[in-house]
């Protein structure tokens, strides 16, 4: 079952709040160093299978928190069209040389 990004990401957006790891009032900067948090967590992530994701790797794991907190911080600064902006970038790049 496809899950449009923007719902997921308003989703995704309730469980950092949930978490505590933003407020209703938190600035977008706060999801961007979010951003690279999980960068660093990517970075160091292995091929062995995940603690929490017994069916997913570490790295798996860790590119899916990246992808999360991306979807937040799109949230955060107001992008209502996810989809329509990642399409168009993909189509962007599909035109770009190398």
């Amino acid at each position: 079952m496809a899950i449009p990004l923007n719902k997921f990401a308003e989703q995704c957006e309730q469980v950092a709040m949930a978490k505590g790891d933003i407020t209703p009032d938190s600035s977008p900067s706060v999801s961007f160093y979010g951003i690279s948090r999980e960068w660093r967590e990517l970075r160091k992530a292995t091929d062995f299978r995940d603690l929490d994701l017994q069916d997913w790797s570490e790295r798996e794991k860790c590119t899916a928190d990246v992808i999360i907190a991306a979807l937040v911080y799109l949230r955060r600064i107001g992008c209502n069209g996810i989809e329509k902006l990642l399409r168009e970038a993909l189509d962007i790049r599909a035109r770009q040389k190398t």
